[in-house]
């Protein structure tokens, strides 16, 4: 699965979780480095979020998103956010065999 593949099925589980559809979120906050123009673009939730957020700050970048959906919530911007997250590098790195 590609990064962005990884995102979708993330918030699919989360909002299933949580008892929600797709068509609930208005809010999205996301950051790959794989491909930060399309992160929001699985599956389409672009056309239906009223806020979206790919803010990458290396490591933090997930504390500031739950700021920012937290300020985004309050400000009225939307009324559901959801933070999502899909790398591939971090499972390639753990097959990667040891150079000595």
């Amino acid at each position: 699965m590609s990064a962005i593949e990884l995102d979708g099925a993330g918030i699919q589980r989360a909002l299933a979780g949580c008892g929600l559809q797709l068509r609930d979120v208005d809010g999205l906050l996301c950051a790959t480095a794989q491909s930060r123009t399309s992160a929001c673009r699985w599956p389409n939730i672009s056309d239906l979020a009223a806020f979206i957020d790919t803010t990458i700050l290396c490591g933090s970048s997930f504390m500031f998103h739950v700021a920012h959906a937290q300020a985004a919530l309050q400000l009225g911007l939307c009324q559901v956010a959801v933070i999502a997250y899909g790398s591939t590098s971090a499972r390639s790195a753990a097959v990667r065999p040891r150079r000595r």
